[in-house]
């Protein structure tokens, strides 16, 4: 018998509110350029005297995004709070919590009425986007700053060094957003199956469940829910592919994205994955695993908390599956924290954030972050190392993972206009409907990421 209907919590920092982020971006990208700087206003203002407080009555303005519930901004609040009592001498920070929903619209008219904070948490491309439109201070004597006190160290591998654009750094990493495998314990368990550990057991385990009238797993083809993160971009960037090549360029039709789409292909030809959530949203695609009909569901960290008491104990973290080549791989984003351009003490900003990169080890302390944290010491954290939902993706997930620009490496703005755009929900109705040719439906994506992208 099948499950009940899940109860779906509150998701801050959800697919769908990603998604409203671009596609609003696009329109307040104007807003932002009218401020007329260029890249960058000049060269970095030196710091020597970073560690001497300076008395001042002024504070340093830090919006905070929502990346948990509520309780997450209660204890962002005490921390700056912590903070301020530590350093009575300098500006004190005054922490403000922001919503996800018309987020973009809300930073770019900040920073055209000269209204923005001093300093922000944000998205993985948003430093980019705005350093574009001259917003954004380089922070190198920060990053200066972090390493000196051996916190840069501690970072995991690139996560520091891919915040570097046209040879500043724009940014300091705070937390990963990745996409893992999941399913559910009871439903392989009905069918006789083991977790799959290869594409090829995945094809034997679509067959099991489809003689019990189950799917093998959960896909999303709504343009409201960022589908191609959870469905073509596991098997994508899980065969060595990506949207670019190692030299950055727009490449698609690779080999590697050729044997993946064909994969998925396969699987919507031969009916293991629903038909019908071509048209599915976000509630949908969570129903399809909380209700037993698929065994398989790619989410984020932490994703079981999305679902009722009675069902997130039997959904598990799996470990990545390997193509037929042998590769792993999945997509993420380096959340991070980022300073605005502006009269401001540039200093007790820096003093704020290096103290604040450590300070938050208290969320994770505390269970209150969907994300990862981006600090190996933090990952010894006994709430993080007793989660495998979290412990998992960290250890097995991470170390396979690429950012949109794979397999390029350097990000940038345009990445965020690559994720909004129109060719990736496209993308994914076409390889849960089974219609056309990898070749075909590649051939669309490229031309789809160019236009949106140019």
């Amino acid at each position: 018998m099948a499950d009940k209907k899940i109860e779906v919590a509150d998701v801050v920092s959800s697919p769908l509110s990603r998604r409203q982020f671009l596609v609003g971006g696009a329109l307040a990208v104007g807003g932002v350029a009218a401020l007329g700087s260029t890249a960058f206003a000049g060269p970095l203002r030196k710091t020597s005297a970073l560690r001497s407080p300076a008395a001042s009555s002024g504070t340093v303005t830090f919006w905070d995004m929502q990346w948990g519930a509520a309780s997450y901004s209660t204890e962002g609040a005490a921390l700056a709070k912590t903070y301020n009592k530590m350093n009575p001498g300098r500006e004190q920070v005054a922490y403000q919590a922001t919503t996800w929903t018309g987020w973009y619209e809300k930073f770019a008219s900040a920073i055209a009425s000269h209204t923005n904070p001093n300093c922000s948490s944000g998205a993985g491309y948003q430093a980019f986007q705005f350093a574009d439109a001259g917003a954004i201070q380089p922070i190198d004597d920060l990053v200066a700053m972090l390493e000196k006190d051996g916190v840069a160290e501690d970072f995991i591998p690139s996560a520091l060094s891919s915040l570097k654009y046209h040879g500043f750094y724009v940014a300091i990493p705070w937390q990963l957003d990745i996409r893992v495998l999941y399913y559910r314990p009871s439903v392989l368990k009905s069918v006789g199956m083991e977790v799959p550990k290869t594409w090829a057991d995945l094809l034997t385990l679509g067959a099991a469940l489809k003689k019990h009238g189950k799917y093998l797993m959960a896909t999303a083809g709504n343009p409201s829910f960022n589908g191609w993160q959870f469905f073509p971009a596991l098997f994508m960037f899980g065969n060595g592919g990506g949207f670019f090549n190692t030299k950055g360029d727009l490449d698609c039709l690779s080999d590697a994205n050729m044997e993946a789409v064909e994969f998925m292909l396969q699987l919507s030809k031969d009916g293991y994955i629903d038909p019908k959530s071509v048209a599915y949203d976000q509630t949908a695609y969570m129903n399809q695993i909380g209700t037993g009909a698929a065994a398989l569901q790619v989410g984020t960290p932490k994703w079981p908390v999305n679902f009722s008491a009675a069902i997130a104990p039997d959904i598990a973290v799996a470990s990545p599956v390997k193509s037929p080549s042998g590769k792993t791989g999945t997509i993420f984003w380096i959340n991070n924290l980022m300073v605005y351009n502006g009269d401001k003490n540039l200093e007790s900003v820096y003093e704020w954030y290096a103290a604040y990169e450590t300070l938050m080890s208290g969320y994770w302390k505390l269970g209150l972050v969907g994300g990862l944290p981006v600090r190996k010491s933090f990952a010894k954290i006994p709430a993080v190392v007793n989660d495998p939902t979290l412990l998992v993706p960290l250890q097995e997930w991470v170390p396979v993972a690429k950012t949109t620009a794979a397999l390029g490496t350097s990000l940038s703005g345009a990445l965020n206009s690559l994720e909004g755009s129109t060719a990736l929900p496209l993308l994914t109705q076409q390889l849960i409907s089974g219609s056309g040719s990898a070749k075909s439906i590649l051939t669309t994506l490229q031309q789809g990421l160019a236009e949106a992208i140019a």
